[in-house]
């Protein structure tokens, strides 16, 4: 599919923003109608799904990229302490 790294983000109950790496020299408006369709099938309709291609993903502040970052009801935002990769 042409992806070098992933991370989806739920930012609240039936919202995610699914963010990628693409490889190098992939187009990411192929990538995002593959991923989009992926992610809908997976989810199922009334799901808002955001699709971003940032420069770099966010991570811990153990350093790590995690895959899911799940949604904290409490805080209203995503769970974890995050940086963005440097």
């Amino acid at each position: 599919m042409g992806i070098a790294r992933w991370q989806v983000a739920q930012t609240a109950p039936a919202v995610f923003v699914a963010r990628f790496l693409p490889t190098r020299g992939q187009d990411s408006a192929t990538v995002e109608a593959q991923v989009r369709a992926a992610i809908e099938g997976l989810i199922g309709p009334g799901t808002e799904v955001a699709i971003e291609f940032p420069a770099v993903l966010e991570r811990t502040a153990n350093g790590k990229v995690l895959s899911f970052i799940p949604w904290t009801p409490r805080f209203g935002r995503p769970s974890g302490p995050l940086r963005i990769e440097e």
